[in-house]
């Protein structure tokens, strides 16, 4: 008997073929990820059904087990690509949350845009380390992912996942090992602060790019997450699917009277007058990350921040032309 410290926790992830054909890594980890915050980034979801028969005791017989998959919430950061495109960490948990990620070598870049179809899975793996070094593994395949990040001014930008899949072998979940091999990305391991990061706010039909002074956001992918219920699979799940999205950003930036009539007439419009938001993260090539947006204000409310007046804008992320244009995020 040993007991598991939260800190030596390892997570792979491995881009499937076609959907829930993957095989975890088990002894070796070469598709490792930064991982930050909380160590307990996995459990396993079962679902019980109470069947005890109509009864003059109060006592119960016991539940079946039914539907069971994993779910894995690693907790990382915004990062480049540290002048490895191919191998950019971030981007099979973008794959699995429903975006189309295209390496562009020669200019050292990979752009990732949301898709409509094609959709991919992964194979995932969390280690859980123990102090005897026999620690407990937990592998899932048909992986998909939904996931936010959010950063203020002068800190970092965090992502928080949440993945969830099918378990890979059910008559062997957990598995009792030594601890695998871990190999991170070759790059990208660097974590950056907001500082220049250069946000501005350009509204159709507005008087151009406005530079904001800005505080923070929250970025949200906003993917519901179906089931596929199948009495002919193990623990009646056929597997899981990205079905509809619907996501959102919210900016709070400091109230400018000049800027905010403008944002007000635009949420008056509605769509026929969107915004793009656009921003750089990191200081340099193969540290950096472009975020690109095309948004319809919602709503706009006013608070105090250190006795200044901020605005929190409310957006949600839209595509005029219906072509998964809202959002690109790309490592350059």
């Amino acid at each position: 008997m040993s007991e598991s410290l939260e800190r030596t926790v390892d997570f792979s992830a491995v881009i499937e073929g076609a959907y829930g054909t993957g095989t975890p890594e088990t002894t070796a980890f070469t598709k490792a990820w930064w991982i930050f915050g909380a160590g307990s980034i996995h459990q396993t979801d079962t679902e019980s059904r109470n069947l005890n028969p109509l009864s003059r005791s109060l006592s119960s017989r016991g539940e079946a087990i039914g539907r069971e998959l994993q779910k894995f919430n690693p907790g990382t950061m915004l990062m480049g690509h540290g002048g490895d495109p191919a191998n950019w960490f971030l981007k099979s948990l973008l794959q699995m949350a429903g975006f189309a990620c295209t390496d562009d070598v020669p200019n050292s870049r990979t752009d990732a845009v949301y898709r409509s179809s094609g959709f991919e899975s992964g194979a995932c793996s969390s280690y859980h380390d123990a102090v005897d070094g026999s620690g407990l593994l937990y592998r899932a395949v048909g992986c998909v992912a939904t996931f936010s990040m959010s950063g203020r001014a002068g800190e970092e930008i965090a992502i928080t996942t949440d993945i969830q899949g099918k378990t890979f072998d059910v008559a062997n979940d957990p598995i009792v090992q030594a601890a695998p091999t871990v190999t991170y990305p070759t790059g990208g391991s660097i974590v950056h602060t907001m500082e220049n990061e250069g946000l501005t706010i350009t509204v159709t039909g507005g008087s151009g790019a406005f530079t904001p002074v800005w505080r923070s956001f929250n970025l949200v992918a906003g993917w519901t997450i179906s089931e596929r219920r199948d009495a002919n699979s193990p623990k009646g799940l056929k597997g899981l699917r990205l079905t509809k999205r619907a996501p959102t950003l919210q900016l709070v930036i400091e109230q400018d009277t000049d800027f905010l009539p403008e944002l007000k007439a635009s949420i008056r419009a509605g769509a026929s007058m969107y915004s793009a938001v656009h921003f750089i993260h990191g200081p340099g090539n193969g540290e950096q990350v472009e975020v690109s947006a095309i948004l319809q204000a919602k709503n706009v409310t006013d608070s105090g921040d250190a006795d200044l007046t901020v605005n929190t804008i409310e957006y949600a992320l839209i595509d005029p032309a219906a072509s998964d244009g809202e959002l690109t995020i790309s490592a350059i």
